[in-house]
């Protein structure tokens, strides 16, 4: 497993990244897939970290945004600045996955299978 980055590090090429999100006010802190989202040349907008999320402007950020529509589908604007970074983990194999699957489901036929004969 990768270790917490710093942001300066963080890449800025749309790659999708874990970001971690401290809200010092709450002390809540958050992890989710992200990445650096450009501006498209608008004038009126800034490049900014994304994280993925509903399609559009959250309601509570709504006054935030002069251009809506010019939000990605499927990413939002982060709401705090993330704190660090890490690269996504590598996924598991489809056949790892089937076979710890397969065990997973095994194992809770059997404990069902004997709770119903208690």
């Amino acid at each position: 497993m990768s270790k917490w980055l710093p942001m300066n590090t963080a890449p800025k090429d749309g790659t999708v990244i874990l970001l971690c999100e401290l809200n010092y006010s709450s002390g809540d802190g958050y992890v989710m897939p992200g990445c650096w989202m450009r501006a498209n040349g608008d004038p009126r907008m800034d490049d900014w970290w994304a994280v993925a999320g509903t399609s559009h402007v959250p309601v509570h950020l709504m006054d935030k945004y002069e251009n809506r529509e010019g939000m990605v589908v499927g990413w939002r604007k982060i709401a705090l600045t993330p704190e660090c970074w890490m690269p996504l983990p590598e996924p598991e194999t489809t056949r790892s996955l089937r076979q710890r699957m397969a065990r997973r489901h095994r194992k809770e036929a059997l404990a069902a299978a004997a709770k119903s004969d208690t």
